[in-house]
C-alpha cells in the first residue's frame, strides 16, 4: 500500500506552493520510483507552470509505466494543448472520448480544443452533447460562453467574463489561448472584450495593456477608412496600390474624369494610414482602455 499523501500535494498546489509540492512528490518518488500516479501530479504542476516540455517529459515516464492510466493521458492532452500541437492532442482526447464517451468533462475538453482551432461548429455540437449530459458541467460552460463570445452573441460578456475569471482561475490560460485566436481570426471587437476583462485580473500585465491598445485602435470609427488593410493586411494594401497604378494608366491613354481629386484622395488617404496607428494609439494611452 502506499505511503504517499496525495491530500497533502493537492493542498499544496491548491495554494500555488508549487515548490513544496515538488519537493513532496521528489521524495516521494525516491521511495516509490514504480508509481505512475506521482508522474501525474509532478506533470500537472509543470502545466500549471507552463513547461509543457518538461510536463511531456514527465508523461512519457509515467505512461510508460501505466500506459492506460486516465490522468497521465488527460493532463498529456492538456500539455499538448498548451504547447499547440493541437493533432496529437486531438489523438489524445478522441481516445478518451471513446472509452468513455459520456463524459461531459472530455466533451467539454474536445470542444474547447476545436474552438482554438476555429472548428466552431464542431465546437458547438460538443458543446452541446456535455451539456445534454451534464447541464451543470463547469467546463461545458466555459466553452458555452466562449462560443458565445466568438459568435458576438454575449449581451453581457464583460459580466460573465468576469465571473468565469474569478470561480474559474484554471480559465485564463484558455482565455489567453482565445485572445490570440481571435486576434489571427481578425475578430478584433469580441478580442477586446476578452482582454479588457483579463486586464482587470492582471492590471500590471503591460503586454495585454500593448494587446488592447492595439485592439482599440483596430476597432475606432477612424479606422473605417483602413478597414480593409486591418482585415486582410499587405494583400489589401498592395491591391490599393495597384487599383490607383492602374487608374493612372488608364488617364494616360484616356481621361478619366475628376482623376485629379482621385489622385489628392488617395494621397491624403495613404498619409492617413502612415499617421493613424501613432495617433490614435496615443490618444488612447492617454483616455484608458
Amino acid at each position: 500500500m502506499s505511503d504517499v499523501n496525495y491530500s497533502e500535494i493537492y493542498s499544496l498546489i491548491q495554494m500555488r506552493r508549487y515548490s513544496l509540492a515538488k519537493q513532496e512528490i521528489a521524495t516521494a518518488m525516491a521511495q516509490e520510483p514504480g508509481n505512475a500516479h506521482l508522474f501525474y501530479w509532478a506533470a500537472y504542476i509543470a502545466w500549471l507552470e507552463d513547461d509543457e516540455d518538461y510536463g511531456l517529459e514527465l508523461t512519457e515516464r509515467g505512461l510508460s509505466l501505466a500506459p492506460d492510466d486516465i490522468q497521465l493521458l488527460h493532463i498529456r492532452y492538456k500539455l499538448l494543448e498548451s504547447a499547440k500541437f493541437y493533432e496529437d492532442a486531438e489523438e489524445i482526447i478522441i481516445l478518451l472520448i471513446r472509452s468513455f464517451p459520456r463524459s461531459a468533462d472530455f466533451l467539454s475538453d474536445y470542444a474547447r480544443l476545436m474552438l482554438i482551432t476555429f472548428h466552431v461548429k464542431k465546437s458547438r455540437l460538443l458543446c452541446n452533447e456535455a451539456l445534454r449530459i451534464d447541464p451543470e458541467n463547469n467546463n461545458a460552460k466555459i466553452v458555452d460562453l466562449l462560443l458565445n463570445l466568438v459568435a458576438g452573441k454575449l449581451s453581457n460578456a464583460q459580466v460573465q467574463l468576469q465571473s468565469l475569471l474569478q470561480d474559474n482561475p484554471e480559465s485564463e490560460r484558455y482565455l489567453r489561448l482565445l485572445l490570440m485566436v481571435l486576434i489571427d481570426r481578425k475578430q478584433f471587437k469580441s478580442a477586446l472584450t476578452l482582454v479588457q476583462e483579463l486586464i482587470r485580473k492582471n492590471p500590471s500585465d503591460s503586454s495585454l495593456i500593448e494587446v488592447a491598445i492595439d485592439l482599440r485602435r483596430l476597432t475606432h470609427w477612424s479606422a473605417l477608412p483602413l478597414w480593409h488593410i486591418n482585415r486582410f493586411g499587405w494583400p489589401a494594401a498592395m491591391g490599393t496600390w495597384v487599383g490607383f497604378i492602374v487608374l493612372l494608366q488608364v488617364d494616360r491613354h484616356s481621361a478619366v474624369p475628376g482623376m485629379g481629386y482621385i489622385v489628392i484622395a488617395y494621397l491624403l488617404w495613404a498619409v492617413y494610414s502612415w499617421i493613424h496607428a501613432p495617433i490614435i494609439g496615443r490618444w488612447i494611452k492617454f483616455r484608458g482602455i
